[in-house]
């Protein structure tokens, strides 16, 4: 796949970042950090759309903003690079749930993406074809545990939680948590969709586990991923089993990644 240039950014850069192909089975996982310094947000808020900067001014706190604008503009390049377009140039449109996709005139809808955030870091996945959510959470310790999976988690879900003993319960509530809401980002219907009726409780460690839905298994899969320690983030997708490959990129390292 043939780099596009980018010019605005750090010399190392400018040539395109070299992507491997992806193909229908393919899932490509980006981590990225996105506390950056003053100089490289104004790279990122040369390339955002009007409305992207809309959303990014909304935040209260200026640190909110620039994870935002950070987290945007390195979708866009990223994305750019798959396409071989100018990441100023891509037009993206949302479901009625708020899920980002190309816009229907593009010619691009085969490529599929999902960004999640949380404080620092970033996730993104990219694929063909298949729709495809992920989720990153910071795991924090002033959550109350037992409402939430009351109101949220199948009754699956909650026996899991009981059985697990309270050391690892807050590990495996985020575990959940990240799992079915990168399901609902995979469906585009968010928190509209019933959640007691989906059960992400298979646990299958690092291979992928399928999504039960009214208790019938379903074409949808998930993942547990590992960004660090902290953190709790899932992978969801249509299909069986694809093929994974994850890159932690710095676009701001002074050397060559």
């Amino acid at each position: 796949m043939k780099p596009i240039p980018l010019s605005f950014l750090p010399t190392h850069l400018q040539k395109g970042i070299s992507l491997p192909p992806i193909h229908i089975d393919d899932v490509h996982i980006w981590q990225m950090r996105l506390d950056l310094p003053e100089e490289h947000i104004n790279i990122f808020t040369e390339i955002l759309s009007a409305d992207e900067l809309d959303r990014a001014n909304r935040f209260y706190f200026e640190k909110d903003r620039s994870r935002f604008i950070s987290a945007r503009g390195m979708l866009r390049i990223i994305l750019s690079q798959y396409l071989g377009l100018d990441p100023k140039k891509l037009l993206f449109e949302y479901s009625n749930y708020g899920k980002p996709e190309f816009r229907s005139e593009s010619g691009f809808q085969s490529l599929k993406f999902n960004l999640s955030h949380s404080e620092g870091i970033a996730l993104l996945a990219v694929t063909r074809y298949k729709n495809i959510g992920i989720d990153v959470e910071r795991i924090r310790d002033d959550i109350a545990l037992d409402p939430i999976a009351n109101l949220f988690y199948s009754n699956e879900e909650i026996s899991s939680l009981e059985r697990i003993g309270e050391k690892r319960k807050k590990e495996w509530f985020y575990t959940l948590w990240t799992r079915k809401e990168a399901f609902l980002k995979a469906t585009g219907k968010g928190l509209s969709y019933p959640l007691k009726e989906c059960d992400v409780s298979f646990r299958y460690g690092g291979k992928f586990s399928s999504v039960t839905i009214n208790k019938e298994k379903s074409d949808w899969m998930v993942k547990d991923l590992f960004p660090i320690l902290g953190f709790a983030a899932a992978l969801a997708v249509e299909g069986n089993n694809p093929k994974l490959s994850c890159t932690h990129f710095d676009f701001f390292s002074t050397s060559k990644p």
